[in-house]
C-alpha cells in the first residue's frame, strides 16, 4: 500500500517537473519574442522617421533649386538691358529699384552694378545703404569668373561668404553674378546678394514641424549657413560634435544625392539629407531629430507588447 502511494506521489512530482519545465521554456520563448519585437518596432519607427525626414529634405531642396532658378532667369533679363550694360546710372538705378521690389519679402536684399575694373558704382537695397560704393571687388571669385568671355550669358552662384558692402555688410550672403558687355566689350557685372539668415528662415526653419526636430543647411565645405540648428546644441562641446559628425559622414554627404544617417555623440541622432544643385555649388539640406524623440512614439506599442506578454505568461500558469 505504501509502495503504491509512493509511486503515485513520484508520478505527480514528475508531472509537476515536466509541467514547470514546459512553462519555463514557453516563458523564455515569450520573453525572447517580446524583446525581439520591441527592438523591431523601434527599428521600424526609426526607419519611418527617416523616410519622413527624407521626403521633407527632398521637398526643401527642390524649393531652393526653384528659387535660384527663378532668380537666375531674372538676372538674364538684367543682362539684356542696354541701360544697365552701358552703365547709364540714372536708368540703371530705376531698373534696380524695380528688380529689388519684385523680390520684396524674399531673402534677396541687394543688387549692385560693378564696372569693368571691379569697382562698385551703383548699389540698391531696401534700407538705402550705400556701403561699399566706390570700393573695389576685383579680388572676388565672381568678378574673376565674369571676366572670362566663355561665361558670357551665364549666371554664377557663389559659395556663401561674408559681405563687405551693402545692407548685409559683415554678414553671410550667397551671391549671384551675371557678366555685362557693351558693344562686345566686357563692361563689368551685376551682382545680387541673398541674405543667408533670411534665406534660412524661409527655406530651413519652416521645415521644423515637431518638437525636438531640427533642420539646417550647409555648403560644399560643410559650413552651416543658418547657424541656428538644434543639432549638437545640448552637447558639452558643440564644435567637437559637429567635427565628429562630418568626419564620420563626409563620404556619404559628398558622394550621394541623398541619404539617411544615424549618428552618436553624447546623444543619438537620426537624420536624412538631400542636395540642392545650383550648378556652381551644392547646398546640403539636413533634417533630423534626437533619437529620444522616437521613444514617445514607441511607448504605446511597447505597452501593447507588455500586455500581450503578460497574457502569454498567465496562459502558461
Amino acid at each position: 500500500m505504501k509502495k503504491l502511494l509512493s509511486s503515485k506521489i513520484a508520478s505527480r512530482n514528475s508531472i509537476k517537473i515536466i509541467f514547470l519545465t514546459v512553462i519555463i521554456i514557453i516563458s523564455t520563448f515569450a520573453l525572447m519574442l517580446y524583446l525581439q519585437n520591441k527592438e523591431l518596432s523601434r527599428a521600424v519607427l526609426v526607419n519611418q522617421t527617416q523616410e519622413r525626414q527624407l521626403v521633407i529634405a527632398r521637398a526643401g531642396s527642390r524649393s531652393i533649386e526653384y528659387f535660384f532658378k527663378s532668380l537666375k532667369y531674372e538676372l538674364t533679363l538684367v543682362e539684356k538691358s542696354d541701360s544697365i550694360s552701358s552703365l547709364d546710372k540714372e536708368k540703371t538705378t530705376k531698373e534696380f529699384l524695380v528688380f529689388i521690389n519684385r523680390f520684396a519679402g524674399t531673402a534677396v536684399t541687394d543688387i549692385a552694378r560693378v564696372d569693368s575694373n571691379g569697382t562698385k558704382i551703383i548699389g540698391v537695397n531696401r534700407v538705402g545703404s550705400k556701403s561699399g560704393t566706390g570700393d573695389n571687388f576685383s579680388d572676388r571669385d565672381y568678378f574673376k569668373w565674369a571676366k572670362n568671355p566663355a561665361n558670357r550669358g551665364k549666371v554664377y552662384v557663389t559659395e556663401p561668404f561674408i559681405s563687405r558692402a551693402g545692407s548685409n555688410k559683415g554678414k553671410l550672403i550667397i551671391g549671384l553674378a551675371v557678366p555685362l558687355y557693351n558693344k562686345n566689350n566686357f563692361n563689368g557685372l551685376t551682382f545680387v546678394a541673398v541674405s543667408a539668415e533670411k534665406f534660412a528662415e524661409t527655406f530651413v526653419s519652416s521645415l521644423i514641424t515637431d518638437k525636438g526636430s531640427f533642420a539646417f543647411l550647409t555648403d560644399d565645405q560643410y559650413k552651416v549657413i543658418d547657424g541656428k540648428s538644434k543639432f549638437c546644441e545640448s552637447e558639452k562641446d558643440q564644435n567637437s560634435c559637429w567635427s565628429k559628425f562630418i568626419s564620420e559622414n563626409k563620404d556619404a554627404l559628398s558622394k550621394n544625392q541623398e541619404g539617411k544617417i544615424i549618428f552618436s555623440s553624447e546623444k543619438n541622432y537620426i537624420l536624412a539629407f538631400n542636395k540642392a544643385d545650383l550648378t556652381d555649388i551644392n547646398l546640403i539640406l539636413i533634417v533630423g531629430a534626437s533619437n529620444g524623440t522616437v521613444d514617445p512614439l514607441s511607448l504605446s506599442l511597447n505597452r501593447n507588447q507588455n500586455l500581450w506578454f503578460m497574457v502569454i505568461i498567465i496562459m502558461t500558469l
